[in-house]
């Protein structure tokens, strides 16, 4: 074999080797950013009630359904003045659904010593679990006072642009 059957002629098709290292490292370090924000992008919008599925905003996705009826685009669209005022009603019931949430919280941590118990109780568990729903609709009726307050001190104009932002598509990439 001569040299030239060992060694690919230099040409179009060969690749010129790069003079730095530092060429590598900096091609190197930008894809991996690349990666990341994409990576970042597709898993935002993947996101959904399951992690796989969309969910369009409407109903319970795991945030309540009474937030889902004062989307942020509403109070968005309010002088800073207005906005206040309500955020305070809301700011009223801040306490009982602090105390739900705690009682909420100290029910799933009372499960897990439950459940972790040998033996295993299912009468007790089976209570629990009841106490837990009872509290969450304790929290959600709750919600649905503070919504209600809320409503009912809107101006003709607010509650219309209210009901525009109601209709507006939602998703994980606007609320």
């Amino acid at each position: 074999m001569s040299m030239n059957e060992t060694n690919p002629a230099p040409g179009p098709a060969a690749l010129p080797p790069l003079r730095s290292r530092w060429w590598t490292v900096v091609l190197g370090l930008s894809l991996m950013a690349n990666l990341l924000i994409g990576g970042i992008f597709l898993g935002h919008g993947v996101r959904g009630t399951d992690g796989f599925g969309r969910h369009d905003g409407r109903g319970p996705d795991g945030r309540g359904a009474i937030a889902q009826l004062m989307p942020r685009g509403f109070f968005a669209q309010l002088p800073d003045q207005r906005r206040r005022d309500l955020m305070m009603v809301l700011r009223q019931h801040r306490p009982d659904f602090v105390n739900l949430r705690q009682q909420t919280s100290d029910t799933a941590l009372r499960l897990a010593d439950l459940i972790a118990a040998d033996p295993y109780d299912a009468a007790a568990v089976t209570a629990l679990v009841q106490d837990y729903v009872r509290q969450n609709s304790a929290l959600q009726d709750r919600g649905a006072l503070a919504l209600t307050d809320v409503l009912a001190r809107l101006t003709p104009a607010e509650r219309q642009l209210l009901a525009a932002e109601l209709r507006k598509p939602r998703g994980p990439w606007r609320n």
